[in-house]
């Protein structure tokens, strides 16, 4: 990891980032993105708190953005590539039920850790303006094994004993 924050773009134009998954084929992105975790080179797209823009975009459409349906059940959240799980949490923070993915086995595990450190006692960076606190949805996350093309999510008509399945 660096100790000094990266400028986004190079000289040439391109990051860190994006110089390290050039020296591979695509192919082989999964094993890149395990890599930079298992160096510890995972700073390269932390901001180490959630998204802003979403937090903001979450607070101020509720119309849209609401965590409970109509009828009066919680939302679910898919967060595919989650990092280190920070918007994730913040999301259940809003009252949503989030699922995040990560492909590497130590990144669910530095989500996981973070989420049972911060959900509890949440910081204020989790939070925009709005002084509404909807009641906390769940936290989990699902690591997602190289090599896989599909995800299939099981709605809640299955466990009435109907097929019903998604792809996400």
């Amino acid at each position: 990891m660096t100790d000094t924050p990266e400028r986004i773009q190079t000289s040439e134009g391109k990051s860190r980032l994006i110089k390290h998954f050039e020296k591979s084929s695509i192919n082989n992105h999964n094993e890149a993105w395990t890599n930079l975790w298992e160096t510890n080179n995972d700073d390269m797209w932390d901001r180490g708190k959630p998204s802003p823009a979403l937090i903001n975009l979450i607070e101020q459409r509720p119309d849209i953005l609401s965590p409970i349906t109509a009828d009066g059940r919680r939302k679910k959240v898919l967060i595919p590539g989650c990092g280190k799980g920070y918007d994730v949490v913040m999301l259940a923070l809003h009252g949503f039920n989030a699922t995040g993915l990560e492909i590497s086995a130590k990144g669910v595990a530095t989500a996981e850790r973070y989420a049972r450190e911060e959900f509890p006692s949440p910081q204020s960076y989790n939070f925009g303006s709005s002084t509404s606190r909807p009641e906390k949805g769940s936290v989990s996350f699902i690591q997602v094994y190289p090599g896989a093309n599909l995800i299939l999510s099981e709605s809640d008509s299955c466990r009435l004993g109907k097929a019903n399945y998604s792809i996400l």
